[in-house]
């Protein structure tokens, strides 16, 4: 099992990043300003590709790559991610994928959401979230019940 909030899959290679320090939170702006594509992945000097490559994702034409250690982003995501949120904030910080957004922000501060996320297709079609709602799928428990029941 993942150390919650401590250890996290790359999005990327898809293997674990062992320690903070050997990850980074990445994400593109485009030149309006929106903010898409956040991901969590490897430090280049961690990276299991390492010689010759990294985890790092394709930055497009006409995008910024965005970036933060993990191990300074952890102890911020609540803050900062709610940040983009904030309608006094979001004037400089827009998002294009609410979607991708909030599971990231899950990521970073729902213990247990990180493992849990890799079986949720399986618990959802199997019926698991059938009598819950919208707080108790994401409680620790419930993920944590989640794992057991669905890791291999």
């Amino acid at each position: 099992m993942l150390e919650p909030l401590k250890q996290f899959i790359c999005d990327d290679c898809e293997q674990i990043i062992e320690k903070l320090k050997d990850g980074c939170v990445e994400w593109l702006q485009d030149r309006d300003s929106n903010n898409f594509s956040f991901r969590i992945v490897h430090h280049a000097s961690a990276s299991p590709r390492r010689p010759g490559g990294n985890c790092y994702q394709h930055i497009p034409a006409g995008a910024t790559k965005m970036n933060l250690h993990l191990n300074s982003f952890i102890d911020i995501a609540p803050i900062e991610l709610l940040n983009y949120l904030d309608p006094q904030f979001n004037q400089r910080r827009k998002i294009r994928d609410y979607n991708n957004f909030v599971d990231t922000y899950r990521r970073l501060t729902l213990p247990y959401y990180e493992e849990a996320r890799r079986y949720w297709g399986k618990a959802s079609r199997d019926g698991f979230f059938n009598d819950m709602n919208e707080v108790s799928m994401f409680l620790p428990d419930t993920l944590k019940t989640l794992i057991d029941k669905y890791k291999s």
